[in-house]
Protein backbone atom coordinates (compact mmCIF):
# COMPACT_ATOMS: atom_id res chain seq x y z
CA UNK A 1 0.00 0.00 0.00
CA UNK A 2 1.38 2.93 -0.73
CA UNK A 3 1.68 6.44 1.57
CA UNK A 4 2.11 8.90 -0.34
CA UNK A 5 0.33 10.75 -3.22
CA UNK A 6 0.68 13.50 -5.77
CA UNK A 7 -2.63 15.65 -6.39
CA UNK A 8 -3.58 18.65 -8.06
CA UNK A 9 -5.51 21.04 -6.23
CA UNK A 10 -6.82 24.49 -7.52
CA UNK A 11 -6.27 27.45 -4.47
CA UNK A 12 -6.20 30.63 -4.33
CA UNK A 13 -2.49 32.56 -5.37
CA UNK A 14 -2.51 33.93 -1.53
CA UNK A 15 -3.11 30.28 -0.03
CA UNK A 16 -0.28 28.99 -2.63
CA UNK A 17 2.01 32.08 -1.19
CA UNK A 18 0.94 31.30 2.73
CA UNK A 19 1.89 27.37 1.79
CA UNK A 20 5.24 28.78 0.58
CA UNK A 21 5.85 31.16 2.75
CA UNK A 22 5.38 28.89 5.93
CA UNK A 23 7.29 26.05 4.03
CA UNK A 24 10.29 28.38 3.74
CA UNK A 25 10.15 29.41 7.61
CA UNK A 26 9.75 25.66 8.45
CA UNK A 27 11.93 23.92 6.09
CA UNK A 28 8.97 21.83 4.90
CA UNK A 29 7.81 21.31 1.39
CA UNK A 30 4.29 22.04 0.81
CA UNK A 31 2.92 18.70 0.41
CA UNK A 32 4.77 18.67 4.28
CA UNK A 33 2.76 21.66 5.26
CA UNK A 34 -0.91 20.26 3.92
CA UNK A 35 0.05 16.72 5.85
CA UNK A 36 0.56 19.00 9.39
CA UNK A 37 -2.30 20.87 8.36
CA UNK A 38 -5.07 18.64 7.35
CA UNK A 39 -4.34 15.55 9.41
CA UNK A 40 -5.48 15.10 12.90
CA UNK A 41 -1.36 13.65 13.69
CA UNK A 42 -1.08 11.85 16.82
CA UNK A 43 2.05 9.97 18.18
CA UNK A 44 3.74 7.91 20.65
CA UNK A 45 7.31 10.02 20.40
CA UNK A 46 7.33 12.55 23.02
CA UNK A 47 9.55 14.88 21.28
CA UNK A 48 7.78 14.03 17.72
CA UNK A 49 4.56 15.41 19.75
CA UNK A 50 6.26 18.03 20.69
CA UNK A 51 7.50 19.39 16.89
CA UNK A 52 3.53 19.17 16.26
CA UNK A 53 2.33 21.07 19.01
CA UNK A 54 5.42 23.81 18.15
CA UNK A 55 5.02 23.42 14.04
CA UNK A 56 0.77 24.20 14.61
CA UNK A 57 1.65 27.35 17.25
CA UNK A 58 3.90 28.45 14.98
CA UNK A 59 1.20 28.12 11.59
CA UNK A 60 -1.54 29.49 13.91
CA UNK A 61 0.69 32.94 14.65
CA UNK A 62 2.88 33.32 12.45
CA UNK A 63 0.88 36.33 10.89
CA UNK A 64 0.31 38.28 14.53
CA UNK A 65 2.01 40.89 15.91
CA UNK A 66 3.59 40.66 18.57
CA UNK A 67 1.63 41.81 21.16
CA UNK A 68 -1.36 39.27 20.07
CA UNK A 69 1.65 36.54 20.01
CA UNK A 70 2.18 37.10 23.77
CA UNK A 71 -1.55 37.17 24.29
CA UNK A 72 -1.76 33.83 22.54
CA UNK A 73 0.98 32.44 24.31
CA UNK A 74 -0.34 33.35 27.54
CA UNK A 75 -3.78 31.75 26.92
CA UNK A 76 -2.02 28.70 25.84
CA UNK A 77 0.14 28.38 29.25
CA UNK A 78 -3.10 28.86 31.09
CA UNK A 79 -4.12 26.11 28.91
CA UNK A 80 -1.42 23.84 29.76
CA UNK A 81 -1.39 24.35 33.35
CA UNK A 82 -4.88 23.66 33.45
CA UNK A 83 -4.24 20.39 31.84
CA UNK A 84 -1.39 19.51 34.26
CA UNK A 85 -3.45 20.21 37.23
CA UNK A 86 -6.27 17.66 35.59
CA UNK A 87 -3.51 14.81 35.04
CA UNK A 88 -2.43 15.60 38.25
CA UNK A 89 1.36 16.19 37.04
CA UNK A 90 3.64 18.37 39.21
CA UNK A 91 4.71 21.04 37.54
CA UNK A 92 7.66 21.47 40.06
CA UNK A 93 8.97 17.92 38.56
CA UNK A 94 8.07 19.49 34.83
CA UNK A 95 10.15 22.59 35.29
CA UNK A 96 13.45 20.62 36.72
CA UNK A 97 13.34 18.87 33.59
CA UNK A 98 13.13 21.34 31.11
CA UNK A 99 17.31 21.93 30.99
CA UNK A 100 17.36 18.36 30.36
CA UNK A 101 14.61 18.85 27.70
CA UNK A 102 16.18 22.58 25.84
CA UNK A 103 19.78 20.28 25.48
CA UNK A 104 17.87 17.72 24.00
CA UNK A 105 16.56 19.92 21.50
CA UNK A 106 19.68 21.81 21.18
CA UNK A 107 21.48 18.26 20.34
CA UNK A 108 18.42 17.00 17.81
CA UNK A 109 18.62 20.76 15.87
CA UNK A 110 22.96 20.83 16.34
CA UNK A 111 22.62 17.30 13.83
CA UNK A 112 19.53 18.52 11.62
CA UNK A 113 22.11 21.52 11.46
CA UNK A 114 25.02 19.46 10.40
CA UNK A 115 23.51 17.17 8.19
CA UNK A 116 21.61 20.68 6.33
CA UNK A 117 25.12 21.72 5.87
CA UNK A 118 26.85 18.08 4.56
CA UNK A 119 24.04 18.06 1.64
CA UNK A 120 24.77 21.76 0.56
CA UNK A 121 28.86 20.83 0.68
CA UNK A 122 28.13 17.70 -1.62
CA UNK A 123 25.52 19.63 -4.10
CA UNK A 124 28.11 22.36 -4.30
CA UNK A 125 30.90 19.67 -4.94
CA UNK A 126 28.66 18.30 -7.61
CA UNK A 127 28.66 21.81 -9.10
CA UNK A 128 32.23 22.34 -8.81
CA UNK A 129 32.39 19.27 -11.19
CA UNK A 130 30.17 19.93 -14.12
Amino acid sequence: MEVISEIKATVLKETEQSLLDIGKEMGLNIGEVIDRLALEITCNDPETAAILVLNYFYIAVREQKEEQIAETMERVVSSLLQFLRIMEISTEELIEKIPQYQLEYTQTMKKELEETISEVNKIKEQVKSE
